[in-house]
């Protein structure tokens, strides 16, 4: 892919950056809230309707998966960004997660701690179903889930506003919208972001 210089800004930035040359490509939003409680992690009876993808299968990621989640995150964000899933995957392997359908990948779901908060994403996967599996993994593999440690204060997602399944996730999550973001590129023609694959960024600090 030809490197294309990109930024995330605020909405009080755009024009700004738009007199440099920069274009919108995307919209997202800082969804913040309380830590969910354990409850939200049970699954709940569901039925899938007619021609709905029969249930992904849920596994941590192993360093091996690498090259095959960056291919697929790379066809839904627009831009590869291996390195960035190589550290964040390296920073906390017991939170990542990866779904696969048919022997292929069909989602995936990193997640990182912070100072007064855990960030969940970046999340990608084909469908909701699979995306909420994702978020269930990813939540019950928090450290605290296991070793009785405090569970963080708040939970953090980066949202892509271009899809109501991604407002629908971290609705689900018990999260509330605090704060919006652009993701702007300059130099040519801004990479397609399929929005109903692709439901958090890894932050606006990240990309």
């Amino acid at each position: 892919m030809t490197p294309v210089p990109g930024l995330v800004a605020t909405p009080a930035g755009q024009p700004l950056y738009e007199r440099l040359g920069f274009a919108r490509v995307s919209e997202l939003a800082r969804w913040r809230g309380p830590f969910p409680p354990v409850g939200l992690l049970a699954k709940p009876h569901e039925h899938l309707p007619a021609g709905e993808p029969p249930p992904a299968t849920i596994r941590r990621v192993l360093p091996a998966d690498l090259p095959a989640v960056a291919a697929y995150d790379a066809a839904l964000f627009g831009v590869e960004r291996a390195q960035i899933l190589s550290g964040l995957l390296a920073g906390h392997p017991s939170g990542c997660f990866l779904a696969k359908r048919g022997g292929q990948p069909a989602g995936y779901m990193l997640c990182r701690p912070g100072a007064r908060a855990w960030h969940l994403g970046p999340l990608a996967a084909d469908d909701p179903a699979t995306a909420l599996g994702l978020v269930r993994k990813t939540l019950g593999a928090v450290p605290a889930r296991t070793d009785g440690l405090p569970l963080p204060p708040e939970l953090v997602m980066e949202v892509l506003l271009e899809s109501r399944h991604e407002i629908a996730c971290a609705a689900r999550c018990g999260l509330a919208q605090v704060r919006p973001f652009l993701r702007m590129t300059r130099g040519a023609p801004p990479p397609r972001v399929a929005a109903d694959g692709l439901y958090t960024s890894a932050g606006p600090e990240l990309g």
